[in-house]
């Protein structure tokens, strides 16, 4: 696969996709070869460990929305 010339650096400015990530995906592409990073093994906390009651305040937003 390619995106020409520029390709990469156009698809990030006007889709704002990585170019690192399209790189990565058009690697697996032509390997066959499915890249697993283990993001979730770096140690990054949930949204809720920063943000405890963010699941109810959607919960509320929500259901005001409801009754608007």
């Amino acid at each position: 696969m390619s995106l020409k010339q520029g390709g990469q650096s156009l698809a990030q400015r006007e889709l704002g996709w990585n170019r690192v990530t399209i790189s990565k995906g058009i690697k697996e592409l032509n390997s066959g070869i499915t890249c697993v990073d283990n993001y979730r093994g770096r140690g990054r906390k949930k949204a809720e460990e920063y943000l405890p009651n963010l699941l109810t305040d959607i919960k509320r937003l929500v259901d005001q929305g409801k009754r608007i």
